[in-house]
Protein backbone atom coordinates (compact mmCIF):
# COMPACT_ATOMS: atom_id res chain seq x y z
CA UNK A 1 0.00 0.00 0.00
CA UNK A 2 3.21 2.39 0.85
CA UNK A 3 4.85 2.13 -2.07
CA UNK A 4 1.06 2.51 -4.27
CA UNK A 5 1.19 6.13 -2.54
CA UNK A 6 4.90 7.04 -3.57
CA UNK A 7 4.27 5.98 -7.16
CA UNK A 8 0.91 8.06 -7.30
CA UNK A 9 2.74 10.89 -5.90
CA UNK A 10 5.73 10.70 -7.96
CA UNK A 11 3.79 9.93 -11.39
CA UNK A 12 4.11 13.47 -12.56
CA UNK A 13 8.00 14.35 -11.76
CA UNK A 14 9.06 12.50 -14.57
CA UNK A 15 6.98 14.89 -17.29
CA UNK A 16 7.48 19.21 -17.68
CA UNK A 17 4.66 21.41 -16.34
CA UNK A 18 2.66 23.30 -18.95
CA UNK A 19 -0.54 24.57 -16.63
CA UNK A 20 -0.22 25.55 -13.12
CA UNK A 21 -2.67 26.61 -10.37
CA UNK A 22 -1.94 28.50 -7.02
CA UNK A 23 -4.25 28.51 -4.56
CA UNK A 24 -5.24 29.25 -0.76
CA UNK A 25 -7.58 27.23 1.67
CA UNK A 26 -8.74 26.86 5.24
CA UNK A 27 -8.28 23.32 6.48
CA UNK A 28 -10.23 21.67 9.49
CA UNK A 29 -8.62 18.38 11.12
CA UNK A 30 -10.84 16.51 13.35
CA UNK A 31 -9.14 13.77 15.30
CA UNK A 32 -10.08 10.09 15.45
CA UNK A 33 -11.29 9.96 18.92
CA UNK A 34 -10.55 6.33 18.74
CA UNK A 35 -7.28 6.19 18.46
CA UNK A 36 -6.51 10.23 19.43
CA UNK A 37 -8.67 10.66 22.52
CA UNK A 38 -7.09 13.50 23.86
CA UNK A 39 -6.71 15.46 20.98
CA UNK A 40 -8.74 18.91 19.89
CA UNK A 41 -9.76 19.87 16.09
CA UNK A 42 -7.15 21.88 14.61
CA UNK A 43 -7.95 24.79 12.48
CA UNK A 44 -6.13 27.01 9.86
CA UNK A 45 -4.79 28.49 6.63
CA UNK A 46 -2.77 26.94 4.11
CA UNK A 47 -1.37 27.46 0.85
CA UNK A 48 -0.82 25.08 -2.24
CA UNK A 49 0.07 25.09 -5.74
CA UNK A 50 -0.17 22.41 -8.82
CA UNK A 51 1.43 21.70 -12.13
CA UNK A 52 -0.59 19.72 -14.61
CA UNK A 53 2.45 18.25 -17.01
CA UNK A 54 0.07 17.77 -20.38
CA UNK A 55 -3.09 20.27 -20.74
CA UNK A 56 -5.02 17.88 -21.76
CA UNK A 57 -4.35 14.97 -19.51
CA UNK A 58 -6.21 15.99 -16.40
CA UNK A 59 -3.35 14.73 -13.76
CA UNK A 60 -1.22 17.32 -11.75
CA UNK A 61 1.61 17.09 -9.33
CA UNK A 62 0.23 19.54 -5.78
CA UNK A 63 2.05 20.29 -3.35
CA UNK A 64 0.16 21.91 -0.33
CA UNK A 65 1.36 22.57 3.46
CA UNK A 66 -0.86 24.57 6.41
CA UNK A 67 -0.24 25.75 9.83
CA UNK A 68 -3.03 25.19 12.30
CA UNK A 69 -3.99 24.98 15.95
CA UNK A 70 -5.97 22.51 18.01
CA UNK A 71 -5.82 24.66 21.71
CA UNK A 72 -4.92 27.44 23.54
CA UNK A 73 -6.23 28.48 26.48
CA UNK A 74 -5.12 29.91 30.03
CA UNK A 75 -5.84 28.25 33.30
CA UNK A 76 -5.07 28.99 36.65
CA UNK A 77 -3.52 26.05 38.13
CA UNK A 78 -3.05 25.28 42.30
CA UNK A 79 0.21 23.29 42.84
CA UNK A 80 0.70 21.35 46.37
CA UNK A 81 3.83 21.17 47.87
CA UNK A 82 4.48 18.08 50.02
CA UNK A 83 4.42 20.37 53.34
CA UNK A 84 1.37 21.01 52.85
CA UNK A 85 1.37 24.68 51.20
CA UNK A 86 0.67 25.54 47.81
CA UNK A 87 0.62 28.20 45.20
CA UNK A 88 -1.55 29.49 42.44
CA UNK A 89 -0.51 30.72 39.18
CA UNK A 90 -1.69 31.26 35.38
CA UNK A 91 -0.31 28.85 33.02
CA UNK A 92 -1.17 29.34 29.03
CA UNK A 93 -1.29 26.16 26.81
CA UNK A 94 -0.79 26.77 23.21
CA UNK A 95 -0.42 23.34 20.62
CA UNK A 96 -0.22 23.64 16.48
CA UNK A 97 -0.26 20.90 14.13
CA UNK A 98 1.32 21.80 10.79
CA UNK A 99 1.67 19.64 7.56
CA UNK A 100 3.04 19.44 4.53
CA UNK A 101 1.85 17.06 1.29
CA UNK A 102 2.72 16.19 -2.34
CA UNK A 103 -0.02 14.40 -4.22
CA UNK A 104 -1.08 13.36 -7.37
CA UNK A 105 -4.42 14.92 -8.27
CA UNK A 106 -6.40 12.84 -10.58
CA UNK A 107 -9.14 15.30 -12.03
CA UNK A 108 -12.22 14.93 -14.28
CA UNK A 109 -13.22 17.57 -17.24
CA UNK A 110 -10.58 19.81 -18.76
CA UNK A 111 -9.69 23.94 -17.18
CA UNK A 112 -12.55 24.80 -18.92
CA UNK A 113 -15.18 22.53 -16.93
CA UNK A 114 -17.79 24.10 -14.93
CA UNK A 115 -17.55 21.50 -12.30
CA UNK A 116 -14.48 19.24 -11.82
CA UNK A 117 -14.16 16.12 -9.29
CA UNK A 118 -10.29 15.57 -8.03
CA UNK A 119 -8.90 13.16 -6.34
CA UNK A 120 -5.32 13.26 -4.61
CA UNK A 121 -3.38 10.37 -2.54
CA UNK A 122 -0.98 12.52 -0.50
CA UNK A 123 2.48 11.56 1.53
CA UNK A 124 4.08 14.04 3.57
CA UNK A 125 5.56 15.45 7.06
CA UNK A 126 3.14 16.17 9.86
CA UNK A 127 4.42 18.55 12.54
CA UNK A 128 2.91 18.56 16.59
CA UNK A 129 3.97 21.88 18.79
CA UNK A 130 3.26 22.77 22.20
CA UNK A 131 4.12 26.02 24.32
CA UNK A 132 3.56 26.07 28.23
CA UNK A 133 3.93 29.33 29.61
CA UNK A 134 4.44 29.66 33.92
CA UNK A 135 3.50 33.08 34.87
CA UNK A 136 5.29 33.97 38.56
CA UNK A 137 3.12 33.13 41.23
CA UNK A 138 2.12 35.66 43.37
CA UNK A 139 2.43 34.04 46.92
CA UNK A 140 3.70 34.66 50.61
CA UNK A 141 6.60 31.65 50.17
CA UNK A 142 7.70 33.68 46.68
CA UNK A 143 8.09 30.44 44.84
CA UNK A 144 9.15 31.05 41.25
CA UNK A 145 9.44 27.88 38.61
CA UNK A 146 12.52 27.82 37.32
CA UNK A 147 11.52 27.72 33.68
CA UNK A 148 8.85 30.02 32.71
CA UNK A 149 8.22 27.78 28.95
CA UNK A 150 8.44 24.33 27.93
CA UNK A 151 8.09 23.79 24.65
CA UNK A 152 7.11 19.90 23.20
CA UNK A 153 7.81 19.42 19.69
CA UNK A 154 6.66 15.88 17.47
CA UNK A 155 7.16 15.22 13.97
CA UNK A 156 6.75 12.07 11.45
CA UNK A 157 6.19 10.68 8.08
CA UNK A 158 1.79 10.90 6.85
CA UNK A 159 0.41 9.79 4.08
CA UNK A 160 -3.76 10.59 3.68
CA UNK A 161 -5.79 11.90 0.82
CA UNK A 162 -8.44 13.89 -0.60
CA UNK A 163 -11.76 14.11 -2.51
CA UNK A 164 -13.10 17.38 -3.53
CA UNK A 165 -15.11 19.42 -6.17
CA UNK A 166 -13.44 22.49 -7.70
CA UNK A 167 -16.24 24.67 -10.03
CA UNK A 168 -15.79 28.29 -11.56
CA UNK A 169 -16.15 31.13 -8.92
CA UNK A 170 -19.13 32.82 -10.84
CA UNK A 171 -21.05 29.72 -10.19
CA UNK A 172 -21.22 29.92 -6.43
CA UNK A 173 -23.09 33.53 -7.58
CA UNK A 174 -25.48 32.45 -10.21
CA UNK A 175 -23.26 33.85 -13.15
CA UNK A 176 -23.38 32.71 -16.64
CA UNK A 177 -19.39 33.45 -16.95
CA UNK A 178 -17.10 31.26 -18.59
CA UNK A 179 -14.02 32.57 -16.56
CA UNK A 180 -11.67 29.78 -16.20
CA UNK A 181 -8.85 31.38 -14.13
CA UNK A 182 -10.67 31.61 -10.47
CA UNK A 183 -12.47 28.25 -9.12
CA UNK A 184 -13.54 27.42 -5.71
CA UNK A 185 -12.69 23.88 -4.37
CA UNK A 186 -14.14 22.16 -1.08
CA UNK A 187 -12.71 18.57 -0.52
CA UNK A 188 -13.06 15.85 2.16
CA UNK A 189 -10.01 14.27 3.31
CA UNK A 190 -8.04 11.77 5.82
CA UNK A 191 -4.41 11.46 7.05
CA UNK A 192 -2.77 9.75 9.48
CA UNK A 193 0.88 8.55 10.42
CA UNK A 194 3.27 5.77 9.22
CA UNK A 195 4.00 5.63 13.29
CA UNK A 196 2.89 6.91 16.55
CA UNK A 197 3.00 10.75 17.07
CA UNK A 198 3.40 11.88 20.79
CA UNK A 199 1.24 15.32 22.07
CA UNK A 200 -0.02 17.11 24.49
CA UNK A 201 -3.15 16.92 26.57
CA UNK A 202 -3.93 20.34 26.44
CA UNK A 203 -7.75 20.35 25.38
CA UNK A 204 -8.35 18.36 28.27
CA UNK A 205 -6.52 19.67 31.19
CA UNK A 206 -8.67 20.92 34.21
CA UNK A 207 -8.14 24.00 36.68
CA UNK A 208 -7.38 21.71 39.76
CA UNK A 209 -4.52 21.03 42.54
CA UNK A 210 -1.83 19.32 41.31
CA UNK A 211 0.41 17.50 43.75
CA UNK A 212 4.32 16.65 43.72
CA UNK A 213 5.11 14.80 40.49
CA UNK A 214 6.46 12.02 42.24
CA UNK A 215 3.70 11.09 44.42
CA UNK A 216 0.95 11.49 40.95
CA UNK A 217 0.08 9.92 38.00
CA UNK A 218 1.67 6.44 36.78
CA UNK A 219 3.98 6.57 33.19
CA UNK A 220 2.91 4.02 30.62
CA UNK A 221 3.76 3.94 26.85
CA UNK A 222 1.01 5.61 25.24
CA UNK A 223 0.94 8.65 28.90
CA UNK A 224 3.52 9.93 30.56
CA UNK A 225 3.53 13.67 32.67
CA UNK A 226 5.59 16.72 31.80
CA UNK A 227 6.94 18.18 34.96
CA UNK A 228 7.95 21.65 35.88
CA UNK A 229 10.20 22.47 38.80
CA UNK A 230 9.67 24.97 41.13
CA UNK A 231 11.72 26.52 43.67
CA UNK A 232 10.87 28.40 47.17
CA UNK A 233 13.42 31.38 47.12
CA UNK A 234 13.27 32.20 50.93
CA UNK A 235 14.36 27.88 51.39
CA UNK A 236 15.67 27.48 48.10
CA UNK A 237 13.50 24.08 48.58
CA UNK A 238 12.97 22.59 45.31
CA UNK A 239 9.29 21.18 44.23
CA UNK A 240 8.90 18.83 40.67
CA UNK A 241 5.04 19.31 39.41
CA UNK A 242 3.02 17.84 36.61
CA UNK A 243 2.03 21.07 34.41
CA UNK A 244 0.41 18.44 31.25
CA UNK A 245 0.13 15.41 30.02
CA UNK A 246 1.80 13.95 26.90
CA UNK A 247 0.04 10.90 24.72
CA UNK A 248 1.66 8.80 22.17
CA UNK A 249 -0.78 7.71 19.87
CA UNK A 250 -1.37 6.97 15.86
CA UNK A 251 -1.79 10.54 13.85
CA UNK A 252 -5.41 9.83 12.31
CA UNK A 253 -7.68 12.74 11.33
CA UNK A 254 -10.52 13.35 8.69
CA UNK A 255 -11.52 16.91 7.55
CA UNK A 256 -12.41 19.11 5.12
CA UNK A 257 -11.04 21.90 3.23
CA UNK A 258 -12.74 24.82 1.37
CA UNK A 259 -10.45 27.48 -0.66
CA UNK A 260 -10.01 29.28 -3.70
CA UNK A 261 -7.95 28.43 -6.71
CA UNK A 262 -6.37 30.60 -9.54
CA UNK A 263 -5.40 28.59 -13.32
CA UNK A 264 -2.67 30.45 -14.58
Amino acid sequence: MKKIYFLLVLLPLFVNGQVVRLGTYIPVDIPMKHEMPKAGVAGGLGMNIAVQPVARIPIAFELKGNIGRYSDKTLEQTYLFSDGSQTVTDVNYTSNFHKVLIGTRFSTGNQASAFRVHATPQIGYGFMNSRIRISDPQDVDDCKPLEKRITQRFNGAVYGGEIGLDMQFGKLFGSTSTDRHNRFIFSVNFLRSFNNFEYVNIRYMQDEPHGVALDGHPITDEERDINATFVNVSSNNLHEHKIAELYKTPLSFIGFQIGYVYNF
